[in-house]
């Protein structure tokens, strides 16, 4: 948990949140469970924990028939490739450096994403009301 409070920090941070955590404080508290880890079991977070600590929660396709709940899948699914796609960017940005072939694949998943998002907001079903215009009294017309 410390080592996702330590990214969420850095990625607000980045992105200019005016509510970002500092980041030292969420560094240090990182170290001391490290230590503790160490103290415990002699041995720091594996990769497999870190990677597992820091990955996005990935949509499940629902295991009911149910066209909204396929809908609602669709929608995370292109959430979590914008995601991915912008965090690929930001991690270049961040380094200052070029992405490989101009960044085109984190582009393309971005695109994809939003596409699949604008493809399921299209097919949900409206959740506003229509607005009813006021009946016209026909006694103002003459």
């Amino acid at each position: 948990m410390k080592l996702a409070n330590l990214a969420a920090a850095i990625l607000r941070t980045v992105a200019g949140s005016p509510s970002a955590a500092p980041i030292m404080q969420a560094t240090l508290e990182f170290v001391d469970a490290q230590k503790a880890l160490v103290a415990l079991s002699d041995c720091l977070l594996t990769h497999e924990d870190e990677r597992q600590a820091l990955s996005l929660i990935e949509a499940q396709l629902p295991s009911t028939k149910s066209n909204i709940d396929y809908l609602e899948f669709q929608y995370a699914a292109g959430i979590e490739t914008i995601v991915r796609g912008a965090l690929r960017t930001a991690a270049h940005q961040v380094l200052k450096e070029r992405e490989p072939f101009g960044g085109k694949y984190s582009t393309r998943a971005i695109e994809e994403g939003i596409a699949l998002v604008v493809r399921t907001a299209k097919g949900q079903p409206s959740r506003k009301r229509a607005r009813r215009k006021p009946p016209v009294d026909l006694a103002d017309e003459y």
